[in-house]
């Protein structure tokens, strides 16, 4: 027997679960019942309100997010083009003049 969920007249299979997160069906269930009691919505414009305002934070962040990518995008260029511009038959420490003298 196929474990259902009964919702007026349409069953469907009951799935949960298991300890390694696949879903797995539910065998023997006939019905489910939620003693939990449903939100009540309250004030639209308050939520209205409330879901505007995460909005706009959102939108902000994502735009900081994205002026940070940028710059890192900069950074990785110009390195680049540094890098591009080096020249690798010698180290980067050393000068057309040749090593340093050491002081005393």
């Amino acid at each position: 027997m196929a474990a259902v969920l009964v919702l007026g007249v349409t069953a469907v299979p009951v799935f949960i679960p298991d300890e390694t997160g696949a879903w797995r069906e539910v065998p023997g269930i006939a019905s489910v019942e939620f003693d939990e009691e449903q939100p009540e919505l309250g004030n639209l414009d308050t939520m209205n309100r409330d879901l505007r305002r995460l909005a706009e934070r959102y939108a902000r962040e994502v735009r900081q997010i994205n002026a940070a990518m940028r710059a890192a995008a900069q950074a990785a260029d110009s390195f680049a083009t540094a890098a591009a511009r080096a020249r690798p038959d010698r180290p980067a420490w050393q000068t057309p003049y040749g090593p340093a003298r050491r002081r005393h």
